[in-house]
């Protein structure tokens, strides 16, 4: 039995020195030849809200209004892919698409006839494709990390822009709809920012893992029109991913 882990710890030695010799060749720069393109699919849990531009009254038919409050934050997520281009090996230049889906929550909104008030909560969901333009700086951590950091700009096309109207105190008997869609209110691409910091750990030459840290915002409002509040969107996320280069 002592022959036997003797010779078992003896050849896991082997493998580990094996598997260290063999990553110091592969990450050596001058035995790698340099990719000027990649790919990366990522996943990018997160939460977001909404900053209020302007506060007005908004109508929610005919003979409803009300008048938008104080927002908390929801569940946001998106995923996608990206084309990379590497013109040195410091810098990275990232394309892709993206699904996302964010929104909000607005608590006991006062939904009223001009007589009478229920409140109500109000939930926001939007939906929008996005083109993110990243520029990312790369600095390298030892062989197997790399730090990480990057802005961009994104277009955003909206998809759906829906409120659903929950917890309802009608007492009082007002035609309060479920659901109502803002996505014909909806006005041109908008535009947004991008900040990254983070890092990725490299598990082969061409293939690494990523996680970055980000923030996005859009400038311009979603809807114009005064059927919504003027608001823009912003998130917070972990955007992670595998990264593989040609």
């Amino acid at each position: 039995m002592t022959r036997f882990f003797t010779i078992l710890f003896a050849f896991i030695f082997i493998l580990r020195v094996q598997a260290q010799d063999d990553k110091i060749y592969y990450f050596e720069d001058s035995d790698v030849k340099r990719s000027y393109f990649g790919i990366e699919a990522s996943f990018n849990p997160g939460v977001s809200s909404r900053n209020l531009i302007e506060q007005i009254q908004l109508e929610l038919n005919d003979s409803l209004s009300y008048n938008p409050g104080r927002a908390k934050s929801l569940f946001a997520y998106s995923y996608g892919a990206r084309l990379i281009i590497s013109p040195s090996k410091s810098l990275d230049i990232r394309v892709g698409m993206n699904l996302r889906a964010n929104g909000f929550k607005q608590v006991d909104i006062g939904i009223t006839n001009g007589v009478d008030t229920v409140l109500a909560d109000i939930r926001t969901n939007v939906q929008t494709i996005d083109i993110p333009i990243i520029l990312a700086f790369k600095n390298g951590l030892g062989s197997d990390w790399k730090l990480e950091y990057g802005v961009g700009w994104e277009l955003s096309f909206v998809r759906s822009y829906q409120n659903t109207y929950e917890n309802v105190d009608n007492n009082l008997g007002l035609e309060i709809p479920d659901v109502i869609e803002y996505k014909d209110n909806v006005e041109g691409v908008k535009h947004g920012l991008i900040i990254q910091l983070g890092g990725a750990y490299v598990l082969n030459p061409k293939t690494s893992f990523f996680m970055l840290p980000n923030f996005r915002y859009m400038f311009s409002p979603l809807i114009k029109d005064g059927s919504q509040a003027k608001d823009a969107p912003y998130s917070i996320g972990l955007d992670m991913g595998f990264r593989y280069r040609f």
